[in-house]
């Protein structure tokens, strides 16, 4: 069912599971981790043909991120009901989501790969006594958490920057 949702409506909210699948018909919707927080990062912006929360959708776990509508937007809400008809019905946006799901199995790997060769990096460093090298290579840690943190949060959707 297509519904008008106004400029600025949270779709999705961080930590709340999502009943419904959404493809955006017309507009824009931003993704965001940490929304209305100091630690408010944006991840992305989504356009005509993206889906929003595939991931939180079909595990049905907390969202990762918060969707934002960034302009006045009509969206496809798909009812976890209706799910099955709409796949058979449209077997292109069933192709769709099964790529970006692998999509975020293969990016979740990657990242995981890097994150533990860091983590090598940083043990070996710190068992040498090098406290001021080790002290260095712990604040970039964190950034690199934080930094692989947002990476496994833009794997979970397709982020394409359309206008």
């Amino acid at each position: 069912m297509n519904i008008s949702v106004p400029e600025g409506t949270i779709i999705i909210k961080e930590g709340e599971k999502n009943k419904d699948l959404h493809k955006i018909v017309s507009g824009n919707v931003e993704i965001y981790t940490g929304y209305g927080t100091k630690n408010e990062c944006l991840l992305g912006i989504l356009s005509k043909g993206n889906f929003v929360g595939e991931l939180g959708f079909f595990t049905q776990k907390p969202s990762v991120y918060t969707a934002v509508t960034y302009n006045d937007c009509i969206i496809y809400r798909i009812p976890i009901l209706d799910m099955r008809r709409y796949l058979l019905d449209n077997i292109d946006d069933a192709i769709m989501l099964m790529h970006n799901m692998a999509d975020s199995v293969y990016s979740i790997s990657y990242m995981i790969d890097h994150m533990q060769k860091e983590l090598n990096e940083f043990n070996n460093v710190n068992k040498s006594e090098n406290t001021i090298i080790a002290r260095d290579m712990a604040k970039e840690m964190t950034k690199q958490i934080l930094k692989y943190n947002m990476g496994l949060t833009r794997a979970v959707s397709e982020f394409n920057l359309k206008t």
